[in-house]
């Protein structure tokens, strides 16, 4: 007669009391088999779900960034916008009537060149950044920007202490070769004045290959408010040429 092996499993606690668990062959090996195979399997599926969850994290990550530059440009806007209103009912109704019609001009034109599929040509001259943008700073600025050189996300903020804090990325679209200059800003009333801004070089000069993060904080003259003011940023390169010039409204 053949006798069936068993193992047995023994449990002893602290009292020494010993509980002993019988098993036949095929049910030990069958679950040491189990074991063996449900470890690696939860361990991959846990992989899987963490590398799902960091790949829609940043996912999120971008599209909350995308949503942040789209909010910072509407609120820009609507903060020039606002200005260009301020602006107008301060000037003549002739001066103010040939601000419209400038800026309704070129729109008309940036519209005839979208259908007919012409590509916009490099200007020096108020353009693609934003209409309200040139038409705010009307007669006090010329904007600038002939291809040189490019700027993002720029905010200009104010911070304590009456001063304003300005952040922005330079970025140099000839990648072949080192580009240096300095930045210079000026502060823009609601009245039309224009205050140079003081800046130490630390902050203005730049020397940058393909991108740069610029912060500028400057004190801000006294017995002026910044309601309805900007801040002009002006990029300077070899021999004083200037190569970027716009407005942009200090936030609050």
């Amino acid at each position: 007669m053949r006798v069936r092996k068993k193992f047995s499993i023994l449990m002893m606690d602290d009292s020494g009391r010993v509980r002993r668990f019988r098993m036949r062959t095929r049910l030990f090996i069958l679950g040491l088999a189990l074991c063996f195979v449900i470890f690696p399997i939860t361990a991959a599926l846990g992989v899987w779900f963490a590398y799902e969850f960091w790949t829609e994290s940043r996912e999120l990550k971008l599209i909350n960034h995308e949503l942040e530059q789209k909010y910072t440009q509407a609120h820009a806007k609507a903060e020039r916008l606002g200005n260009l209103e301020v602006l107008l009912r301060k000037l003549n109704p002739v001066d103010a009537e040939q601000i419209m019609h400038n800026l309704a001009g070129a729109r008309a034109v940036k519209n005839s060149n979208a259908l007919a599929g012409d590509d916009p040509e490099p200007q020096t001259e108020p353009s693609g950044q934003d209409d309200a943008s040139s038409a705010i700073v009307g007669k006090a600025i010329t904007v600038v920007n002939n291809g040189r050189i490019s700027m993002e996300k720029v905010v200009a903020k104010v911070a304590p202490g009456h001063k304003v804090r300005i952040s922005l990325d330079l970025l140099n679209p000839d990648q072949k070769k080192t580009i240096a200059g300095k930045i210079n800003c000026t502060f823009l009333s609601a009245k039309g004045q224009n205050i140079p801004l003081v800046i130490s070089p630390e902050m203005s000069d730049f020397k940058i290959n393909r991108m740069k993060r610029v912060v500028i904080v400057s004190t801000l003259p006294e017995n002026v408010g910044t309601t309805n003011a900007s801040i002009i940023v002006e990029v300077a390169m070899e021999g004083d040429e200037t190569v970027y010039r716009n407005a942009f409204p200090i936030l609050r």
